[in-house]
């Protein structure tokens, strides 16, 4: 993702979603850490 001088952007989600981890980790406050992403996108049911 790429933000540039000016522009803003939203972060949405529910709570739980890791919003605030997003957060603290732009703003390097977090470590960064390997992760796969999780849930039921793209499965048939």
């Amino acid at each position: 993702m790429q933000v540039m001088r000016g522009e803003r952007i939203v972060i949405c989600g529910p709570s739980g979603s890791g919003k605030s981890t997003m957060i603290s980790c732009i703003n390097r406050l977090e470590e960064l850490q390997k992760a796969l992403p999780t849930g039921s996108a793209g499965s048939a049911g």
